[in-house]
């Protein structure tokens, strides 16, 4: 077995380096979403008691810790977000009230198992 010498190693890790760049600019324009297989489509799979229930429009609760240091007696300030789109284990939420058409000013992106989200109520 033939060892690389630091020479051999660095053209390797060079032409590496290149093919994930490559790899990087085929996710970025969207030519990658046709071999991204969807969550759903495996029949069990992580967080699936969560996914089920989950649908565009469900309004969620948000635990907002932005405001944590103002409230007193450990109350927590909880916001409505509604899922405007679900991606794999992300769901874009928007807040409720901001739900303008076309407004995508104030969406934000949040992990489905997120200890921040809750159901309503």
């Amino acid at each position: 077995m033939n060892k690389m010498d630091d020479k051999d190693k660095a053209a390797e890790e060079a032409e590496w380096s290149k093919e994930a760049g490559d790899k990087g600019e085929f996710l970025d324009d969207g030519r990658m979403w046709p071999y991204v297989v969807p969550v759903d489509a495996f029949g069990e799979h992580i967080f699936g008691e969560y996914t089920d229930k989950l649908k565009e429009g469900v309004v969620v609760e948000y635990l907002m810790r932005d405001y944590d240091d103002l409230m007193e007696n450990n109350v927590k300030c909880m916001w409505l977000a509604k899922i405007v789109k679900i991606a794999g284990y992300r769901l874009l939420l928007r807040w409720v009230g901001a739900d303008e058409e076309g407004d995508d000013r104030y969406d934000f992106w949040v992990n489905i198992g997120s200890r921040i989200l809750h159901s309503v109520g």
